[in-house]
């Protein structure tokens, strides 16, 4: 007996979905230890066949792996592609899938692929990092997806740092009061902005303030000025990435799936109600919150790999 494995691989955790012939679905989603760019190939590879190893566990050593697809956040270039292909052939447990069933791709495609049939698409991710991809004809054309230093924008971690930076301000009189402030204290149980560097990891740092982007969220929903003018500046970023991919593309439809994928922009409300509203003004957007896991696309790219 064989099953399907699909794998995700975000800025924060690993989601692992092995799918038999028969019975139910196996899942495992556990934190990831970092980006591929922040640790390497090498060491997130390393950390994946640890979680590959538990599932095969639960699967039973009479279960082998027949196809395996992986979705994989910071796969954005043919170097990318080639150093994380050069660690998996490494791993026993990928080379015992059949060679013409192993495959590597950016997370976007996962997260599209489980979003919508259609072929022409686009994909906007916001999760702890951000980027967006139009594919049309089989050309694939992508923007942002740069990394926190470059990109970002509309990104957890970027409403995170700019909640940092807004209840800095507002702590040390440079800018507005903000209910921002006490919010972001009584996370980190600090007694001053100051206190919160050093409780930040160095190898983890991008994804911990990634998640503070909830607190500019809860902020936002309490109805502070400098949280909304933070959520909607991320709004704009967002809108940006999709208006010039619609730039791109040679063909002019009058509808294209977008499908909305991380869990910045599906679990941070007023960015999500944010950008599903200015959408309204493009009549081309249809836009499609993910409401399935996006491993389940990896699946679903591993079972046509037939």
């Amino acid at each position: 007996m064989s099953y399907l494995l699909g794998i995700d691989i975000g800025g924060t955790k690993f989601h692992l979905r092995a799918r038999p012939q028969k019975g139910r679905d196996v899942n495992l989603v556990v934190p990831a230890i970092g980006h591929i760019h922040e640790i390497g190939s090498g060491a997130l590879i390393r950390e994946l066949a640890k979680h590959v190893k538990v599932i095969q566990q639960k699967m039973g050593k009479k279960e082998r792996i027949d196809a395996v697809c992986i979705g994989m956040a910071g796969i954005d270039t043919a170097k990318d592609h080639r150093d994380v292909l050069r660690e998996l052939n490494k791993q026993s447990w990928w080379k015992q899938a059949d060679p013409n069933r192993r495959v590597l791709v950016n997370d976007l495609v996962i997260g599209l692929r489980a979003g919508t049939e259609n072929e022409n698409s686009m994909a906007l991710i916001s999760g702890t990092g951000s980027n967006a991809c139009v594919f049309e004809d089989g050309e694939q054309f992508c923007v942002s997806g740069r990394g926190h230093l470059l990109a970002d924008e509309g990104s957890g971690y970027a409403i995170g740092l700019a909640g940092l930076k807004a209840a800095t301000k507002a702590e040390d009189g440079r800018g507005p009061k903000t209910k921002i402030l006490p919010i972001m204290l009584s996370r980190f149980r600090a007694s001053e902005m100051g206190d919160i560097p050093p409780k930040l990891d160095n190898v983890r740092s991008k994804s911990q303030i990634g998640a503070l982007n909830d607190v500019v969220e809860k902020a936002a929903e309490a109805g502070d000025r400098v949280a909304r003018k933070i959520i909607k500046e991320a709004a704009d970023e967002l809108m940006l990435m999709l208006t010039t991919l619609k730039k791109c593309m040679s063909s002019r439809p009058t509808s294209i799936d977008v499908v909305l994928i991380g869990g910045t922009i599906n679990k941070n409300k007023p960015l999500r109600n944010e950008v599903i509203r200015r959408a309204r003004k493009h009549r081309w957007m249809n836009m499609i919150p993910l409401t399935d896991d996006p491993v389940e696309g990896a699946i679903k790219l591993a079972e046509e790999t037939r």
